[in-house]
């Protein structure tokens, strides 16, 4: 009980560099701009974790300068969109990696791969894959809230760097690594 935030919902506390058994985010195969919202999303979720570290500003300082002013003031909120309906869904904790340590930062939690699993999937129209993750994510749940929050994400990230056909082939072609790590 002693590691819950005022909210009552425990912190997700994880012991500090035990990475061996994690996949790392260039194994994944994530593009630069996923990165860059994995980045925010870690924030967002470290604000809800510690709110009184208001990590969530960092978050949003974080949209504008990885995608600009055009599109950082329009990712930064539809991010924090898919952590807010992903949390009225679940019951459980989000595992999160720790954005602020260089060493774990490099990897990601099981609950963070299957996000940007799903980011992934919907950005390339992979249903089966999107629905699949949707259903871990949301633990059984309704995933309609989720997933209308993860199409809008999708759609402005295509919308700042669309996945160019060479971009999809090498998603698909990471594709057995990335789920049977």
């Amino acid at each position: 009980m002693g590691n819950e935030d005022k909210s009552g919902h425990e912190r997700a506390r994880q012991p500090h560099h035990t990475i061996q058994d994690r996949i790392t985010v260039a194994e994944a195969g994530l593009t630069h701009d996923e990165v860059s919202v994995l980045t925010v999303l870690r924030l967002f979720c470290t604000t809800y974790a510690n709110p009184e570290s208001q990590a969530w500003e960092n978050g949003f300082d974080c949209a504008l300068s990885s995608f600009g002013p055009n599109h950082g003031p329009i990712l930064g909120p539809a991010i924090m969109n898919v952590m807010r309906s992903l949390r009225c869904t679940r019951k459980s904790n989000f595992r999160f990696t720790n954005p602020g340590c260089p060493c774990c930062r490099a990897t990601l939690s099981d609950h963070e791969l299957h996000m940007m699993r799903l980011l992934k999937a919907e950005r390339r129209g992979d249903g089966p894959t999107r629905q699949t993750c949707a259903v871990i994510l949301c633990e059984g749940e309704d995933p309609g809230l989720f997933l209308a929050s993860i199409s809008e994400l999708a759609g402005r990230l295509n919308a700042f760097a669309p996945q160019t056909p060479s971009a999809r082939k090498n998603s698909k072609s990471r594709r057995l690594n990335f789920f049977y790590r």
